[in-house]
Parts: structure tokens; sequence; C-alpha cells
């Protein structure tokens, strides 16, 4: 089942509706960078065609762009928020793409192994597709089309867009970027789940573009803090974005 809450988490709806959930079991969700009602759920399974579906809706109604993927679970999907919505998914053979301009899902996992992929995630400050895998590690590729300037990797209608850091989970450091569409204010801190904060990483005024930066895993006072899930939230002229990430001790 997927339930979708649009007043931080006080009420939720089911937005299952036509979703092939007798089937096969839901894997992962992903959310367009650009509009909330846009989404992607994968499936597990060996259901031929019962792969990946899309609401443009925020879930009222699902349509399925399985195409001919392969008849083997799909574990993973992420979306490419800078390329006519770029999609990768995860399955257990290797990594598949899709965008816009195709009509179909195509392999994209050249020198890698048949492997099943648990994660996939973007890193654009490097342009670059990582994937965790079970058993043979991790893996990555240049994405598959990459725009030519930092000013094209924003195209985004907010201000600010914060990325999901990269590694995640990571030990003992990882990188937090995101990407400003005009100079502002920045201030970029980590918190835990109990909402300490823990470190301020940025407070500066910063320029259009995209900007990265390195957290250790260290607190004010310098030490290591302990593993678990921590808040990173960056807040920009009555902006707040947030992501959280893992840090394995």
């Amino acid at each position: 089942m997927i339930y979708r809450t649009v007043d931080g988490g006080a009420s939720w709806s089911d937005v299952t509706s036509n979703l092939p959930v007798d089937q096969a079991g839901i894997t992962y969700i992903a959310v367009s960078d650009f509009d909330a009602d846009e989404v992607w759920v994968t499936f597990s399974g060996y259901v031929d065609g019962v792969k990946v579906y899309t609401s443009k809706d925020g879930g009222v109604n699902w349509n399925n762009v399985s195409a001919t993927l392969p008849n083997l679970p799909v574990n993973c999907i992420v979306f490419q928020n800078n390329f006519h919505n770029a999609l990768y998914v995860g399955t257990d053979v290797g990594v598949y793409y899709t965008d816009t301009t195709l009509t179909d899902w195509e392999p994209y996992m050249q020198g890698m192994p048949n492997v099943i992929v648990n994660e996939l995630e973007i890193h654009y400050g490097a342009d670059m597709l990582r994937a965790a895998t079970y058993g043979r590690g991790m893996w990555q590729s240049p994405l598959k089309n990459v725009v030519s300037n930092i000013s094209d990797k924003k195209q985004t209608p907010q201000d600010i867009s914060l990325y999901q850091n990269y590694p995640n989970p990571f030990n003992p450091s990882t990188i937090i970027s995101y990407a400003l569409e005009r100079n502002r204010p920045v201030l970029l801190k980590i918190y835990d789940l109990q909402g300490k904060e823990i470190r301020t990483l940025i407070d500066a005024e910063q320029s259009a573009g995209l900007h990265e930066i390195r957290w250790d895993g260290l607190n004010y006072a310098g030490y290591s803090v302990a593993g678990g899930v921590y808040i990173y939230t960056l807040k920009s002229g009555g902006i707040n974005q947030s992501r959280k990430m893992l840090l394995l001790r």
C-alpha cells in the first residue's frame, strides 16, 4: 500500500488506487524534484510487465511504464533532475535507463557484472551514477546524459535544490550538494533525530550555481558522533529543505 500526506504527517490518504499490489510487492518510490505529484513506483516479483508504474496526479491514477523491462524484480529507481525526466532502475541483473525522448528502457550497465542492484544514487557534483549491489560492492558510471554547465544543472522551479548526500550510508564522511538559482545567504546545519543541533557546515552568502561540502561526522567540539540517522537542513530566504542520511560506525 502507498499512503500520501500533504500536511506534514497529520493525516494520510491511500493512493494505491489501481497499482497491482495483489501481484507484486512495492520496492521503491521516487518523486520528481519539479512536481510533487509526479511519482514512480517499482515492483519486485516475476509477473511479466509489472515492474514500474508512474502517476502524474499524486497517486490518483497510475500508468504502467514497464515496457520491455526483463521479467525480474526491480529494486530501486532514481530520477535525474536535469535531463528530460531521465530515470534509472536497479534490477536483479543490473541497471536500465529511459527518458521522455525514448519509448522503452535500455540496458545501462556496460562494464558491470550481472548483479543485483539494491540502491542507486546520483552524485550531481561529479555527474556520476552510483550503484550499490548485493555482494559485489559499489559501482559507478557517468550519467548517460550530462548537462554542459552548472547553470543547466539547477533546472528547478525553486530558488534552492538540496540533493541526497553521497555516499549514503557513509563512514567516515559524506558529500552534501545543493544548487542555488541566484546569489543568496545559505545556512546548512546537521541535526540528530531528537532535533539537537550537531554542526553548522555553511553560514554565508553564496553565489548561484552548484555547491558541495563534505561532512566528516564530527560535532562542534570536533568529536565523532555516534552512528545513526541524521538530518541536514538547508535554509535560505525563508525556504527550508531537509534530507536524511545514515552514518555507520
